[in-house]
């Protein structure tokens, strides 16, 4: 009978560990979730026909994961990796930027429209039109 209570003591002490260090909290909101949210406002805001130029720090092969999910959530629009000044006027320009690094690239050319700015404390996403 003791080896039977301390069984079942074990398995309900295994049980709650895996479940509270183990399995991912699913419902929590998670920076993809939070970089999808952002994404769907981008899609209300650019027409289904036009090409959003991703605004890139350095090479997209550094971190493609966020150019992919880029181009899958925002289709059919065209999602294309570019610098700042390589962008032809009248497009929309998409930057997504640690807030650990600063980058000054948005402030250096003030030709261009704010649409929006969204983020947490991890990212930030700014959604540009620009002018010239």
């Amino acid at each position: 009978m003791k080896n039977t209570i301390l069984l079942l003591v074990f398995f309900l002490v295994n049980g709650v560990m895996f479940n509270n260090y183990f399995v991912p909290n699913i419902n929590k909101e998670n920076n993809t979730d939070q970089i999808e949210r952002v994404l769907l406002k981008v899609k209300k805001v650019v027409p289904a026909t036009s090409k959003v130029y991703f605004l890139i720090q350095g090479n997209v092969q550094d971190n493609p994961e966020i150019y992919y999910k880029a181009q899958f959530s925002l289709a059919p629009r065209v999602v294309i990796a570019e610098k700042m000044e390589n962008v032809p006027p009248s497009n929309y320009m998409l930057l997504l930027q640690d807030k650990n690094i600063t980058n000054e690239a948005v402030l250096e050319y003030p030709i261009q429209d704010y649409l929006f700015i969204d983020g947490n404390e991890f990212f930030e996403a700014t959604l540009l039109k620009k002018n010239l």
